[in-house]
């Protein structure tokens, strides 16, 4: 069993107000998370990213008794921030950063610390136990989506050609052993599905790596009311940043004939919000909602008949799937990555292909409440089994104890062949 408190070190290039993904809210989840059981919880940060890419926070931090919070700037922002994304090493910040490892942790975990002293950091401070989170892609995608700039998922490597496609200098770092040296300082990366484990195998990621299902969004209930326009309703529901990737185009047009029997709401913002609102132009039953808080979201997917998950590109978890799966809200999901795999073993939706199977899932959740209302209990019990905080919570425990368990005995998990 784990001791009753330990002393944690979250590292993490974003963390919420400074940082709005599903990502930074799981790291902040789990902080408060671990605070709430009495353990002792710091998190290391970098507000010097998200304010340089979406602009001023006045928002204030989650606070919680245990919990303390600590940001990692440097006098030089955009100097040390490119620095770090070329070489890989904490230019700027790493006399910050060592001011934050001057005292020793039981577990340092990092998370996307691409822009937070990069590979580099994982040799920095000491603890009993190191871990890693691989909640993108960014160990082995420089875009951390492996999505490429022809609009495709990544079969084979180009990473220069994409990264100066989507305007971003080539990191360096990439071309040498840096990434293989410092990863040889963490004792487990631990990957939120078996499909994000395979990924970065099939890329030379010969790490030690222990699943473990992510944490979903912890539901936020206020009482507050639906504030969608009345004509939405029933609805079904996409949510994600509007991007070509998340393939939201693909759903508008099969509401365009079910117009009087169902609505789709659309909610998020992003580069690709423009062609969608000129794809939904003169369907009144699709609705933008733009960015919601959690609480509104959640209200969302309480009420909706299904949400619809037609993702492109591999995610490493699919949020979305485990939050409509809190709200007992059945899925459609593209058959691809984790959103395959949670349906797959436990339930709650129904998968599709090609864009034209969306049309009779659709219909399927309209016209059959009997197979709604089932796929909805299964999406409730795998969620209360899987994804709940008390589950996420004791297993991430139990994964500690036993990984210092086996450190004490002399014995380390080994890399893959």
């Amino acid at each position: 069993m784990t001791p009753a408190r330990l002393r944690f070190c979250l590292c993490s290039t974003f963390y919420p107000p400074y940082g709005s993904d599903a990502d930074a809210a799981y790291v902040q989840d789990l902080a408060i998370g671990l605070a709430r059981l009495g353990h002792k919880v710091t998190v290391v940060h970098n507000p010097d990213a998200y304010v340089l890419l979406r602009g001023k926070i006045t928002e204030p931090y989650a606070a919680h008794a245990g919990l303390t919070i600590t940001q990692v700037t440097a006098s030089s922002k955009i100097g040390s921030l490119l620095a770090v994304q070329q070489t890989g090493r904490a230019w700027g910040q790493r006399g910050a950063l060592l001011q934050c490892f001057r005292e020793p942790y039981d577990v340092i975990h990092y998370y996307n610390v691409s822009l937070l002293g990069g590979p580099e950091l994982f040799s920095l401070g000491h603890s009993t136990l190191k871990l890693a989170g691989l909640n993108d892609h960014w160990l082995v995608c420089p875009m951390h989506l492996l999505w490429k700039y022809t609009g495709e998922v990544c079969d084979r490597r180009q990473c220069i050609r994409c990264s100066l496609r989507n305007g971003k200098p080539p990191q360096l770092w990439r071309y040498t052993r840096l990434l293989e040296t410092m990863s040889r300082h963490v004792d487990a990366f631990l990957a939120p599905s078996v499909f994000t484990m395979r990924k970065h195998r099939e890329r030379g990621f010969c790490n030690p790596m222990i699943h473990l299902p992510s944490l979903s969004p912890i539901p936020v209930k206020t009482g507050a009311a639906l504030t969608v326009p009345p004509e939405s309703r029933p609805y079904f529901l996409c949510t994600g940043r509007l991007e070509y990737y998340k393939g939201f185009q693909d759903v508008i047009p099969v509401f365009r004939d079910l117009s009087g029997q169902a609505s789709l709401i659309i909610c998020g913002q992003g580069s690709y919000e423009r062609e969608l609102l000129s794809l939904a132009g003169g369907m009144a039953n699709v609705y933008f909602s733009g960015a919601l808080p959690r609480n509104q979201l959640q209200i969302l997917y309480e009420n909706a008949v299904a949400t619809i998950v037609p993702t492109l590109a591999y995610q490493t978890f699919c949020h979305t799937t485990a939050q409509s799966f809190s709200a007992g809200t059945p899925v459609i999901a593209r058959k691809l990555g984790p959103a395959e795999e949670i349906i797959t073993q436990h339930g709650g939706g129904i998968l599709y292909i090609r864009p034209e199977e969306l049309r009779p899932a659709v219909a399927k959740m309209i016209g059959d409440d009997r197979t709604r209302l089932e796929l909805g209990r299964q999406a409730l019990a795998a969620h209360d089994r899987e994804f709940s905080e008390e589950v996420y919570l004791r297993r991430y425990l139990d994964i500690v104890a036993e990984l210092c368990t086996q450190k004490a005995a002399g014995r380390t998990l080994k890399r893959a062949p």
